[in-house]
C-alpha cells in the first residue's frame, strides 16, 4: 500500500512528526520513502522519537543540493537507511560531499527507461504524427518531465526558439 502525504509549511511541528508515526504504525508500513528536506526530518524524527522499526530512505536526484556537515546533519544522514542515487555521477558527488556516509547506504538505482525494450516501427510513428496533425516535413520536439526549473525546460524552450529561427521547416514543441 502506498500513502502519499504532502507536508505543509509547518512540516517540522511535533504534530506532523507524531501524526506520521501513528500513520505508519496503524498501516504497518515497512518503508518510508522521502525526497529530502523537511519531509526527511519528519520521517527520521518520527522513527527516532516513536521508536519505530521501519526503513527510511531518500532518493538523490541532483548534484546541486547543499550538504550540511555539522554534527546534527551527520547524525541525520547516519539515520537514513539508504540514500538511493539515480546516476553514477550523483552517487559519486553524494559520497564525496558526505564522507561520513557508508557507501553501502548510497546504492545506485537508475530510474531511466531502457528504450531498447521498445521498438517503434514506422507505422507507429506515422500514427503518432497523424494524431498530432504533423506533416511529413514538420519537426517535433518533446519534453516529458515535471515542469520545474531543475528539469531545464527553460533551456529547451530557448533551444527550440533558436532552432525555429534556423530551420525553414515547421517545428512543434510538446511539453
Amino acid at each position: 500500500m502506498v500513502h502519499h502525504w504532502p507536508l505543509k509549511k509547518d512540516a517540522l511541528s511535533y504534530r506532523h512528526i507524531f501524526k506520521l508515526h501513528r500513520l505508519i504504525r496503524e498501516n504497518q508500513y515497512d518503508v518510508v520513502h522521502i525526497h529530502g528536506g523537511k519531509d526527511a526530518w519528519v520521517a527520521i524524527l518520527s522513527r527516532f522519537l516513536g521508536r519505530g522499526n521501519y526503513v527510511v530512505c531518500s532518493t538523490r536526484h541532483d548534484l546541486n543540493r547543499k550538504i550540511h556537515k555539522d554534527c546534527f546533519h551527520k547524525w541525520f544522514y547516519k539515520q537514513l537507511d539508504a540514500s538511493i542515487c539515480v546516476s553514477r555521477t550523483v552517487q559519486t558527488d553524494f559520497l564525496r560531499k558526505n564522507p561520513f556516509v557508508d557507501e553501502k547506504k548510497a546504492p545506485l538505482v537508475y530510474n531511466g527507461i531502457d528504450v531498447s525494450r521498445f521498438s517503434f516501427c514506422n507505422e507507429t510513428r506515422e500514427l503518432v504524427r497523424k494524431d498530432l496533425n504533423l506533416g511529413k516535413d514538420e519537426l517535433a520536439m518533446g519534453i516529458f518531465s515535471r515542469i520545474c526549473y531543475q528539469k531545464g525546460i527553460h533551456l529547451a524552450v530557448e533551444a527550440f526558439s533558436m532552432l525555429r529561427r534556423k530551420v525553414e521547416k515547421s517545428v512543434q514543441l510538446y511539453i
